[in-house]
């Protein structure tokens, strides 16, 4: 039924053969992808078509490294394993600005400007920090200061609230005399 459909349909034979029992000569006989890893089964006028696409198919690095990668692990390798992909010098965050190849990453590292670059700035952060212990001293000594004249002004308000509270007590003994005078 589907074959009848088929011929129906594919007036220009597109996708089926018009001749009957036309055999393994025929562009229309399945075949299966001759990549490995690859599961289609396609027709032999179609394989081309698949070919140009098929993601287990083996072709050249576009970096021209000459390693020979499925097509779909050709963006891991040209990002991740290809030795003419570029690559910033892991010196960068410290003043390095360089791009090289991967395959020339050791060599350029290697370079004793890096470890110049490394003591500029491990200099400057020793720089900071010594600023930063200074102005924590004088933090903590600010603290020591406002702390005691925090106790300094609590003392103080209790005895005034001690004062007041006797003062309050008098007074109100007092009222009571008058009221009782009356």
């Amino acid at each position: 039924l589907a074959g009848l459909v088929i011929r129906k349909l594919d007036k220009y034979f597109e996708v089926h053969c018009n001749r009957p029992a036309c055999g393994e000569d025929c562009i229309f006989t399945i075949v299966a992808c001759p990549n490995t890893g690859c599961n289609i089964m396609t027709s032999k006028k179609h394989m081309p078509t698949h070919d140009d696409i098929c993601a287990h198919k083996l072709i050249s690095c576009p970096l021209e490294c000459e390693d020979i990668v499925a097509r779909m692990d050709i963006k891991k390798h040209t990002l991740k394993i290809c030795p003419l992909r570029k690559v910033t010098c892991p010196f960068s965050k410290i003043g390095c600005c360089a791009v090289v190849l991967a395959k020339d990453l050791p060599h350029h590292v290697s370079d004793s400007t890096h470890l110049v670059l490394a003591v500029n700035h491990i200099t400057k952060h020793e720089t900071e920090l010594s600023k930063m212990k200074e102005k924590m001293k004088y933090l903590e000594e600010e603290n020591k200061i406002l702390h005691n004249l925090i106790l300094s002004k609590e003392s103080s308000l209790r005895n005034e609230i001690k004062n007041l509270n006797l003062k309050t007590t008098k007074m109100r003994k007092r009222i009571e005399y008058f009221e009782a005078l009356k």
